[in-house]
C-alpha cells in the first residue's frame, strides 16, 4: 500500500472526536475518529482517546512512522497498524480511495449510482419534488384519477413502483434536516438490498460532528417524513376512496416498517446502536454470517442481536423473492424462500467479504 520506514502520514482534515458511544465504564465505552469531508469513521476505545490525540496530532506530512514511534514511545509496528487502518477509511493525504476497503456498511447491497453532492442542492431539489407531489396530488384528488389495482401481487408491483418516489422523499426528510443542522456535503446511493429490494439512501460526511440529539433528530426525519405522507395520503384515501391514495399509503407504511427495524442498513439501526451504544453490530453480523466460528466468539449480548438481525434479514428478503416469483404464477412454500433468501445473503457477504480481505493484504 506505502513504501515501508518512509512513509509521512498527513491527516487530510480537520480530528472529530465523538462520544456517542462513550460510557461510565471507561474500559468498554467507545469514541468516534472522523475527519472533516470525509463520511467513514473509526471506533477505538474509550480508555485510549488521550493516546489517539498525541498519535494523530503527530500525523502532520513532516513525521515518518518512526520518528512518531520514537517521539511518543509506541511501537513502530502499533503506529503502523494505525497508519493501515486510516489509509482504509481514506483519513490520510494521497491515501483516500473512493471506497473504503474495509467498508462493512453496505455488504448487503448492490449499489448502482453512487454520487458525492451538496446538501443545498439536494435540500433545493426536495422543495421541487415536495410541491410537484403535492400538484400531481391534487390532480388527482379533484380529477378523480383512481387506479386499478387488481389482485394481491399487481397490489405489490403498484406499491413497489409508488417506493421509489416514496424512498425520495424519505430521503429528502433527512437531507432537510442535514441542511438545518449545517451538513454541507452528502453521497447519495441507488441500489438494490439483497439483490431484490430496491434502495436510495444518503450519506452524509461529517455527520458525527453532530451532537447525540442532533443526530437521533437527522436519523429519524426520514421516518417522520413517511409518517406525514402516510397521515395525508389516507385522510385523501378516506374522503375520496382512490385507491392510489391507499397504494401510496401502504408504500409509507412499508417504509417506515423497514427503516425502524434496528437491524441491516436502516435508520433504526444507527438509532438503536446509538441508544444502546453498540457500535459495530452489523460488522460482526457480516463476519459471523461468513464466518460461522466468529459467531461463537461474541458476547452474549451481541449473539442475540447478531440471531435477531439474520431472521429479520432472511425473512425481508424472503417476502420480496415469495412476491417477486408469485408475479410469475409459481406458487412456492414461504421455507423455500427462506432457504433461497438465506443462500443470497451468504454468498453477497462471504463474496464481499473475501474481496475486502484481498484488497486489504
Amino acid at each position: 500500500m506505502y513504501c515501508e520506514g518512509c512513509m509521512y502520514p498527513e491527516i487530510k482534515g480537520e480530528l472529530i472526536f465523538n462520544e456517542l458511544y462513550a460510557n461510565k465504564t471507561k474500559s468498554k465505552g467507545k469514541i468516534i475518529i472522523g475527519v472533516s469531508g470525509c463520511d467513514k469513521y473509526i471506533t477505538i476505545p474509550q480508555d485510549k482517546k488521550e493516546i489517539y490525540e498525541r498519535l494523530l496530532g503527530q500525523m502532520n506530512g513532516t513525521n515518518s512512522i518512526q520518528d512518531i514511534s520514537n517521539r511518543l514511545n509506541i511501537n513502530y509496528e502499533v503506529v503502523e497498524v494505525i497508519v493501515k487502518k486510516l489509509f482504509s477509511v481514506g483519513f490520510l493525504v494521497g491515501l483516500s480511495k473512493e471506497k473504503s476497503h474495509n467498508d462493512y456498511t453496505d455488504m448487503m447491497t448492490k449499489n448502482i449510482v453512487k454520487k458525492d453532492l451538496e446538501i443545498k442542492k439536494i435540500y433545493n431539489i426536495a422543495k421541487i419534488f415536495i410541491l410537484f407531489t403535492v400538484f400531481v396530488t391534487l390532480v388527482c384528488y379533484f380529477g378523480k384519477y383512481d387506479l386499478y389495482v387488481g389482485g394481491f401481487f399487481k397490489i405489490y408491483v403498484w406499491i413497489n413502483i409508488f417506493m421509489t418516489p416514496v424512498l425520495v422523499m424519505h430521503e429528502f426528510g433527512h437531507s432537510i434536516a442535514a441542511y438545518i443542522f449545517g451538513i454541507k456535503k452528502c453521497r447519495i446511493t441507488v441500489g438494490l438490498y439483497g439483490m431484490v429490494m430496491p434502495n436510495i439512501y444518503i450519506s452524509y460526511l461529517e455527520i458525527y460532528k453532530l451532537e447525540k440529539k442532533k443526530l437521533l433528530v437527522l436519523l429519524l426525519a426520514g421516518v417522520i417524513m413517511n409518517a406525514v405522507m402516510a397521515l395525508v395520503f389516507f385522510a385523501l384515501y378516506i374522503g375520496s376512496r382512490n385507491n392510489l391514495f391507499l397504494i401510496i399509503t401502504i408504500s409509507n407504511i412499508r417504509a417506515i416498517i423497514y427503516n425502524l427495524i434496528p437491524f441491516g442498513l436502516t435508520d433504526g439501526y444507527f438509532v438503536f446502536s446509538i441508544i444502546s451504544k453498540k457500535p459495530n453490530i452489523r460488522k460482526k453480523l457480516y463476519e459471523s454470517i461468513a464466518y460461522p466460528y466468529k459467531f461463537f466468539g461474541e458476547e452474549v449480548d451481541y449473539q442475540v442481536l447478531i440471531l435477531c438481525s439474520m431472521i429479520v434479514m432472511s425473512f425481508m428478503i424472503a417476502m420480496e423473492v415469495k412476491s417477486i416469483i408469485g408475479l410469475f404464477n409459481i406458487d412456492v412454500g414461504f421455507v423455500f424462500c427462506i432457504i433461497i433468501s438465506l443462500v443470497i445473503i451468504y454468498t453477497m457477504i462471504r463474496y464481499r467479504t473475501g474481496r475486502i480481505e484481498k484488497n486489504d493484504n
